[in-house]
């Protein structure tokens, strides 16, 4: 695309609206500041993942280093140094300064070298992405985005006085480590909040996040057999058909004495399968949970699919208000995941690769907290039927899996005190949410600050940047550079 009028327009309004503010200012086309060259079309059979000299291609200047090698004749003039400032010509148009080892500069990169007597580099590294992101919003492609030398050479720069450009660069240099290291603490908070929850889940199943609680209170009866009976009978509406599962594995750990181990199948009252039948997008059906409704430990709702409301399976798979959705098959990462059903404003049913687990002896928050710990990620990992990258644990073993059961009072108070400790969690992780938009923000103001003059003090004793534009345009020193001749191989 060209850099016309429309473009030259968007710039003036969304970038640089109060540059008259900055009395002492002008303004310049970058391509009179600085040599834009083009990369190199380095021929691909030379290319090689481990051995020669670097090959710097577009994909490097996001991610900062290269994986490719080169080994075949070089041109002179195509090297990059450590602290060049690159150009992606294609995509997102991102700038980055070179911070890896030297290589040699490929097609769709370019190199922007500035002229040190008239526009600071460093300067340049900051004001220069925000018409880079302008062009890119304004260019229409079907597939990707091509940035010229033409259009980047075209750009119309604010030309602050030399002295000034080091000032803004110096204030920018300190407030930004500021915010990078604001950035570097927030991004802390989720490792602390996910160990935060660990660690709870941790003491709330072996009895130690409510040791002061059986303390004050004295120790409560343990649950027999003939109470988990009865929870079931109440819960299922029927006796228990044949002796529960007895426990195949459990975590090893002591328990306080008023508690008790039982299997996962003495403390539920149903372990069942969803359906396997197809779904639609038909929304007047039945929604249909999947195991990508199941994130963190919740149910997400945003996508959904649906059976009729006549479905041969339903009312029979219709969930239940407090039943315990289990992902049985997903990858060995996933399997296993667990979240509580809380009823929807219609009726729900849930899919063949998730369980619902209807507990009868223990809270289903509890349960679900049990399934998704790392006491029940170790067993996971232990009984997991791993086929073409898909783990797999049946109701069979879910119901033989160990779980220690607190009496029915402290099952209570363990969910109060877990659910203060999430919530805790949950209110950092949103406040650091919230802090990162801040420093975002903050950040936007200091640039927009900075590129209208803004930001430091403007100094009477500058050389004024229309006497500077002058000499630029008068010297013209930094004329296009020419394609450098073949040199030979590169070395390995």
């Amino acid at each position: 695309m060209s850099f016309g009028e429309d473009i030259r327009s968007l710039v003036n309004e969304a970038l640089d609206p109060a540059l008259s503010k900055a009395g002492s200012w002008a303004r310049i086309p970058l391509g009179q500041v600085a040599t834009i060259l083009n990369g190199y079309p380095w021929k691909s059979k030379y290319f090689d993942n481990t051995t020669g000299v670097a090959l710097i291609r577009i994909r490097d200047v996001t991610t900062g280093m290269t994986e490719t090698f080169y080994n075949g004749p070089t041109v002179d003039g195509f090297w990059i140094e450590q602290g060049d400032l690159l150009v992606g010509m294609d995509g997102d148009f991102n700038l980055r300064r070179w911070n890896s080892d030297r290589g040699l500069l490929n097609q769709r990169v370019c190199k922007i070298t500035t002229d040190p007597d008239a526009y600071s580099s460093e300067f340049l590294e900051y004001i220069l992405p925000p018409y880079l992101r302008l062009i890119n919003d304004n260019t229409s492609s079907v597939t990707v985005k091509h940035l010229s030398s033409r259009t980047l050479a075209e750009i119309p720069l604010p030309l602050p006085p030399l002295a000034e450009q080091r000032r803004i660069v110096a204030k920018l240099d300190v407030l930004t480590a500021r915010l990078a290291d604001a950035r570097g603490q927030l991004d802390r908070i989720p490792a602390l909040t996910k160990q935060l929850r660990k660690r709870s889940v941790s003491r709330a199943f072996d009895g130690s996040l409510t040791a002061d609680w059986r303390m004050a209170r004295g120790d409560s009866k343990i649950v027999t057999d003939d109470a988990l009976d009865q929870a079931y009978r109440i819960e299922a509406g029927s006796l228990r058909r044949k002796p529960p599962a007895e426990i195949d594995w459990r975590p090893s750990f002591d328990i306080p004495s008023s508690w008790r181990w039982v299997s996962i199948d003495q403390v539920v009252a149903q372990v069942q399968y969803g359906s396997s039948a197809k779904t639609t997008s038909d929304s007047s059906g039945v929604p249909v949970l999947r195991m990508g409704n199941i994130q963190r430990g919740k149910l997400d709702l945003t996508d959904l699919k649906y059976l009729p409301r006549d479905h041969d399976e339903f009312p029979d798979l219709l969930l239940n208000e407090g039943d315990v959705l289990f992902n049985r098959t997903n990858s060995l990462e996933l399997v296993g995941k667990t979240a509580v059903y809380k009823r929807l404003d219609k009726p729900t049913s849930f899919a063949s690769y998730l369980i619902r687990i209807r507990p009868s002896g223990v809270l289903p928050e509890l349960l679900s907290a049990y399934l998704n710990s790392p006491f029940a990620r170790s067993w996971i990992e232990r009984v997991a039927n791993q086929q073409v990258g898909q783990a797999n644990v049946n109701g069979s073993k879910l119901k033989a899996l160990g779980i220690p059961l607190p009496p029915f009072d402290e099952q209570a108070e363990i969910l109060q005190r877990l659910s203060t400790v999430f919530a805790h969690a949950d209110h950092l992780e949103a406040e650091s949410a919230r802090a990162r938009v801040l420093l975002d923000r903050m950040e936007a103001s200091i640039l927009t600050k900075a590129f209208k003059g803004e930001l430091v003090p403007q100094d009477p004793q500058d050389e004024p940047a229309i006497v500077l534009l002058d000499r630029i345009r008068a010297q013209r020193t930094f004329p296009h550079e020419r394609k450098g001749r073949r040199t030979g191989t590169a070395p390995a």
